[in-house]
């Protein structure tokens, strides 16, 4: 089966110092979620960037392809291609979850005309037909009233509303690749097993891939199929996930292990 996203020998620098990402490679295959796991500054969140080149301006991509192929789409090489097809990319085919939902949405718009943004730019969709379709997906990630959230300004939402709205955004434009960053750091417990099962619930019934970064391989073990365990800009470790929790090769990933509280390690199947 031909990848998704296929990632090979990507190093990112800044200026004239030594790379921050050296030859990283995975492959997400369709229906499939990988998970890049590591430590705040182990090059895992900037890897994920660079698939959508939202890169700070400094950082520069010294080497490897990035390659991605839609099954509703032509195979593309998303280093090369031009900044205008890559916006037509951008939101529509991948879609990312940012780590802070208010960060990346408006103080000043309603959350419903927020996310119908994406159908007017991506869908050429009318008024009324975009808010059909976002009050649709609205329903989907589990809003018992999406009119309500429609008329919502995101600071009248909790944390774990605001993340569904978030996702909502990501999915409302039915994309092929779902990046997720840290998307459940921020939540209590409760709510963040809600999300994780949100996410699997969507990608089982559309058959998305899900590229979902995170700190902590306790919250992995119950979404990943493989994980790649980053440390210091490197792949260190990349296994199917029960062969990571039963069989860990690399003394960091074994470090990582060994940090997840007891009862906590067991892998349950998403």
């Amino acid at each position: 089966m031909t990848p998704l996203l296929d990632v090979r020998d990507l190093s990112i620098g800044f200026g004239a110092a030594d790379p921050v990402v050296r030859d990283v490679s995975f492959r997400v295959m369709p229906g499939e979620t990988l998970a890049l796991v590591g430590e705040s500054g182990s090059g895992k969140t900037i890897t994920c960037r660079s698939v959508l080149r939202i890169l700070p301006e400094a950082a520069q991509i010294r080497g490897g392809q990035i390659d991605f192929n839609s099954p509703n789409g032509p195979p593309v090489d998303l280093l090369s291609i031009n900044e205008r097809a890559m916006r037509l990319i951008r939101g529509d085919q991948i879609s990312m979850i940012f780590q802070e939902p208010m960060r990346s949405l408006s103080p000043l718009h309603r959350l419903g005309d927020q996310v119908a943004e994406v159908l007017k730019l991506h869908r050429e969709m009318g008024p009324a037909d975009a808010k059909e379709a976002v009050l649709e997906t609205f329903e989907r990630v589990g809003f018992p009233d999406p009119l309500r959230v429609w008329k919502s300004y995101p600071f009248e939402m909790s944390g774990g509303m605001r993340q569904r709205a978030m996702i909502a955004m990501a999915m409302v434009a039915k994309p092929d690749l779902l990046i997720a960053d840290e998307p459940t750091t921020a939540l209590d417990v409760t709510i963040q097993a809600q999300i994780l099962k949100l996410l699997a619930d969507l990608q089982r019934k559309r058959n998305i891939g899900i590229l979902f970064i995170s700190h902590d391989l306790a919250v992995v073990s119950d979404i990943a199929d493989k994980i790649v365990v980053m440390r210091e800009g490197e792949a260190v470790e990349a296994a199917p996930r029960d062969a990571i929790f039963e069989r860990p090769s690399h003394p960091y990933t074994q470090k990582l292990l060994a940090a997840i509280p007891t009862g906590a390690k067991a892998p349950a199947p998403p």
